[in-house]
């Protein structure tokens, strides 16, 4: 399969509500791009990596653009930084056949953060996960087949529209956050 065909499975995920495996298609999606972008070595050093620099995108989208991150600087108690938390308490679960929900708990609203000593996982959390694939020039020649169309904001966006061009992505998310507040 290609990257974009996990996607396009995670995004059917997420519209269903079911995170879990939604999170088994991104880990897959992450890990491939993560291979393509900085070669083969070591899964967890390419996926830490591949978190370390999508973490400030990722966080400011799971909250609406309402906070700013600083890169490198969100610890999540004994869960360990950014980093920690898209390897050991998402991706190896979820491609390992762990049970997920020991390690996160999905809510609808926006939050990011610890609940009851798990990971919370919200749907704009998933997004971001999602969007730092997309946007990831390794990706340009990616599409997705269902040529998806997500209300994010005010703004209609067609995710075909973004694959390569995280500038961009990062812009029109910027500019939909926003709109939310300016309504």
């Amino acid at each position: 399969m290609k990257i974009g065909d996990y996607i396009d499975e995670a995004i059917d995920k997420v519209f269903l509500e079911e995170p879990e495996h939604a999170l088994v298609q991104i880990s897959i999606a992450v890990d491939a791009t993560a291979r393509e972008k900085y070669g083969s070595n070591k899964v967890g050093d390419r996926i830490r990596k591949f978190a370390t620099e999508n973490e400030v995108f990722i966080l400011n989208t799971a909250l609406n653009g309402i906070v700013t991150f600083q890169p490198n600087a969100t610890t999540f108690s004994s869960l360990g930084k950014f980093d920690d938390i898209v390897y050991k308490v998402i991706r190896c679960p979820s491609v390992h056949g762990d049970d997920v929900s020991k390690h996160i708990v999905y809510l609808k609203e926006c939050r990011v953060g610890l609940d009851d000593g798990k990971f919370i996982v919200t749907p704009l959390f998933l997004w971001g996960l999602i969007f730092s694939v997309v946007g990831e020039v390794v990706n340009s020649t990616q599409i997705l087949k269902k040529n998806y169309q997500v209300q994010f904001g005010r703004l209609r966006l067609n995710l075909n529209d973004f694959w390569g061009q995280m500038d961009k992505l990062k812009s029109t998310v910027t500019t939909a956050q926003r709109s939310m507040f300016n309504q």
